[in-house]
């Protein structure tokens, strides 16, 4: 247990210093949140271009009166090795610097 805490941990932090960009970490999680334009579009766009899966947050977040507070978030998971994970981070971050 203490050492998947200390691998997330290095992997939370590894997103913070590429993307560069406020997210939201839920606590106890393996993912982050991370707000962007038009999740869904980024979400073609990063896996056309990059071949990394996102999910967009709308899939995730229930409509309330009309709005789903999720749409404008990608939800990132970071279950993969320290190596793939910042690659795909890297890898976000230039189709985040190209919008």
């Amino acid at each position: 247990v203490e050492d998947n805490r200390a691998a997330y941990a290095e992997k939370f932090k590894l997103a913070e210093e590429i993307l560069d960009k406020d997210s939201l970490t839920p606590d106890g999680a393996f993912y982050l949140w991370l707000k962007v334009r038009d999740a869904e579009a980024f979400t073609k766009k990063l896996y056309d271009e990059e071949q990394v899966i996102v999910l967009p947050g709308k899939y995730l977040g229930a409509e309330d009166k009309g709005q789903n507070p999720a749409e404008q978030y990608l939800r990132i998971a970071l279950v993969h090795d320290i190596e793939s994970t910042s690659k795909a981070l890297k890898s976000i971050k230039k189709v985040l610097d190209n919008e």
